[in-house]
């Protein structure tokens, strides 16, 4: 089987909650939030390999959920400066678990889509 990659974007409830279920199944991941206190906090916790930023898990990643809670920050982690764009390949799978309105992902999606 090839290697398949999973990130996290975003340590709120929902993130966290996903990366703890991704440790309890032994799904190797890695994890960022452009909020370094949610990060730590969550590194504190678990046993997960982070990342500096969302370009890198774009970089690193075949497959990335990005879980945000509030449109500025679904924006940043996607094209901010250290954003997404910055850092995924053609073929990289990207879910928008947000809590976003609707329309910035299909936005965003289509920034990332250019």
């Amino acid at each position: 089987m090839t290697d398949f990659s999973i990130g996290i974007v975003g340590l709120d409830q929902m993130g966290g909650a996903l990366s703890e279920r991704f440790e309890q199944r032994e799904l190797g991941h890695i994890v960022t939030d452009i909020n370094s206190q949610n990060l730590q906090i969550h590194l504190a916790e678990s046993g997960v390999a982070p990342a500096a930023t969302p370009s890198d898990i774009g970089q690193m990643c075949d497959l990335v959920f990005v879980t945000e809670i509030a449109d500025s920050t679904f924006r940043e982690s996607v094209i901010g400066p250290t954003g997404l764009v910055h850092g995924v390949s053609a073929g990289t799978i990207i879910v928008d678990m947000s809590e976003a309105n609707p329309s910035t992902g299909i936005e965003l999606a289509g920034r990332l889509a250019s």
